[in-house]
């Protein structure tokens, strides 16, 4: 049989300090990074394809995988800051600027319609209103018009 050897990490970690350590991640982490099913990953895993390490943890064996290993593309720009030029962070707050005036027209229009709908909902109550006391003043006058024989009796 085949034995590896023992966990290198202490038993009191718990599974999400395990993964903490630089570029480790769950299984569940890879397929999710991969975009893969978690059955996947473990097969990799297994198959050596993907090299992984066992952590022992208190809730018990966690596997750890190198996100280096996953070979996915842009990793290196990953790690490095992001810098822009000056200028270019001119004309991005410009933009951003321009951008938050038109949602801020965008939001008084929509509050706008926002009042029309709910005005024309008022207007409509109060017809249906007006409607309904209608049908009630025509129910009541049929019941009083009768029959031209019966208004002879009167």
């Amino acid at each position: 049989m085949n034995e590896e050897p023992p966990p290198t990490t202490p038993v009191n970690q718990t599974p999400a300090q395990a993964v903490n350590q630089p570029g480790g991640v769950t299984i569940t982490q890879a397929a999710a990074l991969l975009g893969v099913h978690v059955n996947t990953v473990r097969r990799r895993v297994k198959s050596g394809e993907l090299p992984a390490q066992k952590v022992l943890t208190a809730q018990g064996i966690v596997y750890v995988i190198d996100r280096a290993a996953l070979g996915l593309p842009g990793q290196e720009a990953v790690n490095q800051q992001l810098t822009v030029p000056e200028e270019q962070g001119a004309a991005l707050v410009v933009v951003h600027r321009g951008l938050l005036d038109e949602l801020a027209a965008q939001r008084a229009e929509r509050a706008a319609l926002v009042e029309r709908i709910a005005a024309s909902e008022r207007a409509l109550a109060t017809a249906q209103e007006q409607l309904r006391l209608e049908q009630e003043q025509l129910r009541a006058e049929r019941r009083r018009v009768r029959w031209p024989w019966q208004r002879a009796k009167e």
